[in-house]
């Protein structure tokens, strides 16, 4: 698809490969690979996250949002968490869209899933399911005046499925009980070794990549420096590609990854559950790149990549030469 005319059926991709897989040079194993190339993969137009228009109460089996969506039934979501988070347990919760009602504003959910007890590298250990979709949390959804300023104070609401989905297999032959990720449908490499995106040619415009409304799971290598699930690498300037509305969720390493790259665009995306720093600009040199009304939910300490790895944060940004603008960060080390 393109842009102006995207796909709009379904598409399954999966990418097969396991820790002792041979590499590519630069790009290594289990990776849709982009050099000198133009990547284009556009998915069905959605709404990619939103906010609660009112608090959602434990034993509700639907949402009030500020935005009308059109989102498919049977499609997974994340409702922020308002009130508690760490490393090892979390009050997020995915749940599965079961019907949309008044134009679009109210989600009735079922298959909601919350995860109380983590491994430290970030599976899911003790969860909780409700098939009717009742929420086990509150989530904010509303305004309260403080020192006479009006204060908004609501969970965000962001759409984990899309029709092009991108996955990285879960390694049968080595992790034959594979662990369920908390949406109920990723199933989950226990050598964290998933899909990878890489996108690198050395020169100014040498590669143009677009992406939007599409889906990476299971993705990102854990102690691999440079296997992120989306990884923008030493290309320069890149005037012609971008990143919008896209879903990375349960990634083993890193959500976005800008290296050596100016001029890139990476609007209305969701990233959540990622090990270490989410969206991630490396080294300082990366300039006029503009990250406008993107979504991160729940980072993971990685202890395999850099010290900063260890606390992470949804947004790591190294440099001021680049615009950050209307982005969220939910329950984020830093």
């Amino acid at each position: 698809g393109t842009e102006a005319d995207p796909f709009m059926q379904q598409a399954h991709i999966t990418l097969y490969g396991h820790p002792k897989s041979i590499d590519l040079p630069v790009f290594g194993a289990k990776v849709i690979a982009c050099y000198e190339c133009t990547l284009d993969m556009h998915g069905a137009p959605q709404v990619a996250w939103t906010q609660l228009a009112q608090t959602s109460k434990p034993g509700d089996t639907s949402i009030k949002l500020l935005q009308a969506v059109t989102w498919p039934i049977g499609s997974k979501i994340v409702i922020a968490t308002t009130d508690f988070e760490s490393p090892q347990s979390s009050h997020s919760e995915i749940s599965e869209v079961e019907a949309i009602s008044e134009s679009g504003t109210r989600v009735h959910v079922k298959d909601t899933r919350v995860c109380h007890e983590y491994t430290n590298s970030g599976l899911p250990k003790t969860c909780k399911h409700t098939p009717d979709g009742a929420l086990t949390y509150p989530h904010l959804g509303e305004e309260i005046v403080l020192g006479g300023t009006l204060l908004a104070f609501r969970a965000e609401v962001g759409l984990l499925s899309r029709n092009i989905v991108v996955e990285g297999d879960y390694d049968a032959r080595f992790c034959p009980l594979a662990d369920l990720a908390d949406d109920g449908v990723t199933r989950l490499s226990c050598n964290q070794f998933g899909a990878q995106i890489f996108l690198s040619s050395p020169g100014h415009e040498s590669l143009i990549g677009r992406m939007s409304n599409m889906e990476i799971r299971n993705g990102g290598q854990a102690f691999r420096l440079g296997r992120y699930a989306i990884h923008w690498h030493m290309i320069g300037n890149v005037k012609e590609s971008f990143q919008k509305n896209c879903s990375i969720h349960h990634s083993w390493n890193r959500g976005v990854a800008i290296h050596g790259v100016n001029f890139l665009r990476l609007e209305h995306n969701v990233a959540y559950h990622s090990m270490g720093h989410t969206f991630f600009i490396e080294d300082g040199v990366e300039m006029y790149n503009r990250l406008e009304g993107n979504l991160a939910i729940k980072t993971i300490p990685s202890m395999n990549l850099l010290n900063t790895d260890q606390t992470p944060a949804c947004f790591w940004i190294v440099t001021g030469v680049n615009y950050v603008i209307n982005s969220h960060a939910v329950a984020s080390r830093r």
